[in-house]
């Protein structure tokens, strides 16, 4: 599965979202038909908000990732060792691996958005805590945040002309991730092919 298995309305309370996305959130039913309805209000900026919290932790990360690996050039040292760490806990998600991103906006700072997704790795399961200290869990929509800050940072980091573009492509990227998992599932509430072209 790869949209969470919270009802539309507990998904939206962990967002942070516009009136606007909110007054429209009262007629949708699921969570496919919201974002299509984003969509057609060109709410971009909840759209990205609300997948990143639809979307269960591990595949909102994961699709934060394929973002972050499409302005891979933009990145520093430190940044792509950093998405080094993150694709090795996507492979193994282990808490070993989860702990190594306990530090990432301390190391590289606030302003990164690779540094935000690594977070959003550390708030995504088992506790802040020191090992063999008392369990202290993120609160549920920690990772969401993160992953939502990750993106719509690296989309406002570039010139105006270009933020369109982005947005379009990376929720492109988050439609084809759940339209990818309706096709496994065998149903067919599939995300409406908008037509957006790549960044190039």
């Amino acid at each position: 599965m790869t949209l969470n298995n919270n009802g539309i309305d507990k998904t939206i309370k962990l967002c942070q979202l516009s009136q606007l996305a909110i007054d429209l959130a009262e007629n949708a039913q699921a969570h496919q038909e919201f974002i299509n309805c984003l969509l057609e209000h060109q709410c971009y900026r909840d759209c990205i908000d609300f997948m990143a919290h639809a979307l269960e932790k591990d595949k909102a990360i994961c699709w934060g990732f394929e973002c972050q690996q499409s302005v891979a050039a933009n990145h520093n040292p430190k940044e792509a060792r950093l998405m080094d760490l993150i694709s090795e806990w996507l492979n193994s998600p282990t808490d070993e691996n989860r702990r190594m991103h306990e530090s990432s906006l301390d190391t590289i700072g606030v302003g990164s958005p690779v540094a935000w997704l690594s977070m959003a790795i550390f708030w995504s399961g088992g506790s802040l805590t020191p090992v063999g200290s008392a369990v202290v869990e993120a609160q549920p929509f920690m990772t969401g945040h993160a992953v939502s800050g990750s993106q719509l940072l690296t989309i406002y980091d570039q010139d105006a002309k270009y933020q369109d573009k982005r947005f379009h492509l990376f929720i492109e990227k988050g439609a084809q991730l759940i339209s990818h998992s309706k096709r496994h599932n065998a149903t067919n509430d599939q995300p409406q092919d908008r037509g957006w072209g790549s960044l190039d």
